[in-house]
């Protein structure tokens, strides 16, 4: 009895690394194919079901999977991007903000104004411009 129970795990285990290196070499296959053409034809899979013993909806469900799978992937590779891409922007923008506030008269080279000053100076030369203007 001990021995015929032992026979039976044996065939079991042998049988499941069997069928995991099936699935790997099906797998495998499945992904070469889908490199080739992610979107096969009715033809293309019947042909891959009679070549690895599966059936067509299985194939079937494998590509349309597989395709979501790498549309997904693909767009967390451009997220990462556009992420560094944001930063780096960011940063920019930053540097630059930083510099307007530093920024020199480049007449006298004294600070530059605030913004009250700023729109005072501006009405100060609008007026000068219009007494120049109409001598």
């Amino acid at each position: 009895m001990v021995t015929l129970i032992k026979e039976i795990i044996g065939f079991v285990i042998a049988t499941l690394l069997n069928r995991s290196r099936n699935l790997k070499h099906k797998i495998f296959i499945n992904s070469i194919n889908f490199k080739k053409c992610p979107h096969p034809g009715e033809s293309q899979r019947h042909k891959l079901c009679k070549e690895l013993n599966l059936e067509l909806d299985q194939v079937k469900y494998w590509f349309q999977n597989k395709r979501s799978q790498s549309k997904a992937q693909d767009e967390r590779s451009s997220n990462i991007l556009l992420r560094g891409e944001n930063d780096k922007i960011r940063c920019e923008n930053e540097a630059m903000l930083d510099v307007l506030q530093n920024v020199l008269c480049p007449a006298c080279g004294s600070p530059s104004f605030g913004r009250d000053e700023r729109e005072r100076n501006l009405q100060k030369h609008y007026l000068e411009n219009a007494v120049l203007k109409e001598m």
